[in-house]
């Protein structure tokens, strides 16, 4: 991994979303470009929610990318960008290591 640069990290369950975004946070404080990908699913993080959004804004902050295929999710969540499939396998070419949730 000397040479990895950059991370997308992939979720396509409710239940991973909040640990996925958690290590989207520890890759960007160790100075990895990171990519979020929320694929078809609605996020729905229970009583997490205050966390959560504090760590999608530790993500921006690290200059991160979110991305989610489901509109819900990009109007509750202003810095998660609304993403078709076709574009985000476009944009998932740009990193060196995928994670997938």
């Amino acid at each position: 991994m000397r040479d990895t640069k950059s991370v997308a990290l992939t979720v396509r369950r409710c239940e991973d979303v909040f640990e996925c975004v958690r290590s989207a946070v520890g890759l960007g404080m160790e100075n990895f470009g990171v990519g979020l990908f929320v694929i078809g699913v609605e996020i729905d993080v229970g009583d997490k929610e205050a966390a959560f959004k504090e760590n999608l804004e530790t993500i921006e902050d690290l200059e991160g990318e979110i991305f989610s295929d489901v509109a819900k999710n990009a109007d509750r969540y202003p810095a998660i960008r609304l993403m078709t499939l076709e574009d985000m396998a476009q944009k998932l070419l740009a990193f060196d290591l995928m994670a997938a949730f």
